[in-house]
């Protein structure tokens, strides 16, 4: 299995933990959409993408390890994750797309490693718990509504 299927566990509302094997190097769209149960998670070392809203509406998780793999966050990946109280970025990471964190509205802190060289509109919109601007001089972010 080098992959967790589109909609593969989309609305899973009793599913509290998986284990991923090591073999899977995508988690593709909608994956884990709406497991409102899920409260904690971790992405094994192979994985590369996380796609499109692939943990949306995950409102329990409070905790999930971005692997230093993963180069590629897709748009809404982690939208509305609103119990999250922090957010690393594996150094691994060079894009962030729309949205990916839009809604997180327990987010107090996030952490960018010098990867990151882009990153998308209103990746974090909506994340009323977070207070910082941030400042990095190799970002390119159109439209940078990036919390409130």
């Amino acid at each position: 299995m080098t992959c967790i299927s589109e909609n593969a566990f989309q609305g899973c509302t009793a599913l509290t933990n998986l284990t991923i094997p090591d073999s899977v190097t995508h988690i593709e769209q909608q994956a884990f959409e709406k497991c409102i149960s899920l409260a904690s998670f971790t992405i094994p070392e192979s994985v590369t993408h996380i796609h499109h809203a692939a943990f949306e509406c995950c409102s329990s998780l409070q905790s999930l390890a971005v692997p230093n793999s993963a180069t590629h966050i897709g748009n809404f990946a982690f939208q509305l994750c609103s119990s999250w109280p922090s957010f690393t970025i594996s150094d691994s990471v060079t894009h962030i797309e729309s949205g990916a964190l839009q809604g997180c509205s327990s987010l107090t802190k996030l952490t960018i490693p010098n990867s990151l060289t882009h990153i998308e509109s209103f990746a974090c919109e909506g994340c009323s718990s977070f207070f910082h601007k941030l400042d990095h001089p190799r970002l390119c972010y159109p439209h940078w509504a990036l919390c409130l």
